[in-house]
């Protein structure tokens, strides 16, 4: 039996230009990249300018929530970071609401009774 093959390195992320001087670039790599990889690919220039957000704690959840747009609006976000940046703010009070909203958990199932000892 083979070991499994290595998992190939991560991408890094896109050159930190601002989004206007990589929007031809990001414009031909989706158009030229599988429907089923475009939003990883979008992904990873959403996430570093997500990530330069000093208020979001968890920029992995809200570029998760961005990417399920559609490919078209998540372009006109990365070209426009106050677009960017009042959707991220709609999305953090989407993500408080639903924490603040969510039932407790139900408490912990009783212990089981003790087993009487056999008879002797």
């Amino acid at each position: 039996a083979r070991p499994p093959a290595p998992e190939p390195p991560l991408q890094p992320p896109p050159p930190s230009l601002p989004p206007h001087q990589n929007m031809a670039e990001l414009n031909m790599r989706l158009w030229q990249t599988p429907t089923a990889q475009q939003p990883q690919l979008l992904g990873e220039y959403l996430y570093p300018m997500i990530l330069a957000m000093p208020h979001v704690s968890d920029p992995a959840k809200v570029t998760g929530m961005l990417l399920e747009m559609g490919p078209q609006q998540l372009l006109e976000h990365i070209l426009s970071p106050p677009l960017l940046a009042a959707t991220v703010n709609r999305a953090l009070s989407a993500l408080n609401d639903a924490l603040n909203s969510a039932p407790p958990p139900p408490p912990p199932p009783p212990p089981p009774p003790p087993t009487p000892p056999p008879p002797p």
